[in-house]
């Protein structure tokens, strides 16, 4: 079962293979590579590259991740 926020907001459980699958399909790799991963290239790059899967140890709560997700924009303290 997924956590859950103090809010009642939870994500479902994940399928890591469908994630990837979807992240190429959406070229979500034209402005975001994934460390340890060897992704298809492409078909145009992004304005910025940006590199995920590092470790990120100041993350208080599931809410902060879940705030982090919905609202990319958001920074984690």
């Amino acid at each position: 079962m997924a956590p859950t926020s103090s809010q009642s907001i939870n994500l479902p459980d994940g399928d890591a293979g469908n994630g990837q699958e979807v992240f190429v399909t959406l070229e979500c790799t034209a402005c975001h590579k994934v460390r340890g991963l060897d992704l298809p290239a492409p078909q145009t790059e992004g304005p910025v590259m940006v590199v995920l899967g590092g470790g990120v140890t100041r993350v208080k709560s599931y809410g902060e991740l879940i705030t982090s997700i919905v609202n990319p924009s958001h920074r984690l303290a």
